[in-house]
């Protein structure tokens, strides 16, 4: 069977199924009697988590600069760590490990699987029993396999699996068994990728130079009231006043480092740009002034006309399924909104 393009990638994720085995999660463990005290030196986050809860936080390095996405879940006195971003970031735990604290690498043991769609709650209960059906967002349960993870990076249903490396494939074909009854695709991280985008989920992998949770609108990820690596500099960088992360809808392609003008004078700079398959319009994000930051400003770039939006770019279809009534097999039931059609100007 040939390799699904990237259009029936996309449209899994947005309207059906879809199962990532891109193997870029890092996953480790902290556990012993700092493990509490390692974690909040670690990750800028509040993390008062009850037992099986979990909480989207941040590696920042010492300027602040968040250098990877963390979804930290408590596990009775020990935190597990799911670590996305480029690099190495397992090597920024290891250097920065603080007091009586065992860090434990599972990548060489386990594998993280991710299934995303609006249906994907409806498939992992099926494959993986009934009880999922109920999981709270950012919360995880074991099973048999391994740890269910709902999570998600896509504004879609999302679930990330746990499981040991020698039961991943067979994990893996109990869910291909249902490809034809849920359309099911399995997508790579490019798909994944503009997905998050669209829904405005931090990406570490499009980081600008220089920027803090700040700039880039992740303050609500950061704890006020204590310290953690990189806190100087964040602080620093929030009593100056600078550029801001907008998103921005576009009449043509642009391209990172595309210079942003209002009225002809300079106000920033794209940083990450790509096509949207859903509304069928190029969109950004862009570092502007941070007076700029409002949805409905007129910007241009090169021949490009730019207006800042709100995100997310879509409607998702997550937003119209309800686990207790719907089902994909009775999809047509469901009333979902019409698509965004956003346009500028040329």
């Amino acid at each position: 069977m040939s390799a699904p393009t990237f259009e029936a990638q996309y449209r899994a994720i947005r309207t059906s199924t879809a199962i990532a085995r891109t193997g870029q999660t890092h996953l480790a463990r902290l556990s012993g009697e700092d493990a509490r005290a390692a974690a909040l030196w670690l990750m800028p986050s509040r993390l008062h988590l009850r037992d099986a809860q979990a909480r989207q936080s941040l590696l920042l390095d010492a300027s602040g600069r968040p250098i990877a996405d963390v979804v930290v879940a408590a596990d009775d006195e020990d935190y597990l760590l799911l670590i996305d971003g480029p690099g190495d970031p397992m090597a920024h735990v290891r250097a920065n490990l603080r007091g009586d604290v065992k860090l434990t690498e599972l990548d060489a043991t386990h594998e993280v699987l991710d299934v995303h769609g609006p249906w994907a709650w409806e498939l992992v209960s099926e494959v993986l029993g009934g009880d999922l059906l109920a999981l709270p967002y950012l919360n995880f349960f074991r099973m048999d396999e391994g740890l269910c993870v709902r999570a998600g990076r896509t504004g879609e249903y999302g679930y990330h699996l746990i499981v040991a490396r020698e039961q991943a494939d067979a994990v893996v074909a109990r869910f291909l068994a249902k490809r034809a009854d849920f359309d099911l695709v399995e997508v790579g991280p490019d798909a994944v990728a503009l997905a998050g985008f669209e829904n405005w989920f931090f990406d570490a992998c499009f980081v600008p130079e220089g920027a803090t949770p700040v700039e880039l609108s992740l303050s609500w990820r950061l704890a006020p009231d204590r310290d953690y690596l990189g806190r100087e500099a964040v602080e620093a960088r929030r009593a100056t006043p600078g550029p801001r992360q907008a998103c921005v809808l576009a009449s043509a392609e642009v391209r990172a480092g595309d210079r942003v003008t209002l009225e002809g004078d300079d106000v920033g700079v794209v940083t990450r740009a790509a096509f949207s398959p859903s509304p069928q319009a190029w969109f950004a994000s862009a570092l502007v002034a941070p007076r700029l930051v409002h949805a409905g400003i007129a910007l241009q770039s090169g021949d490009a006309s730019l207006r800042t939006i709100a995100p997310p770019l879509v409607d998702n279809q997550s937003l119209y399924v309800d686990p207790r009534r719907h089902t994909y097999r009775a999809r047509d039931e469901v009333r979902f909104g019409a698509p965004r059609t956003p346009a500028v100007s040329p």
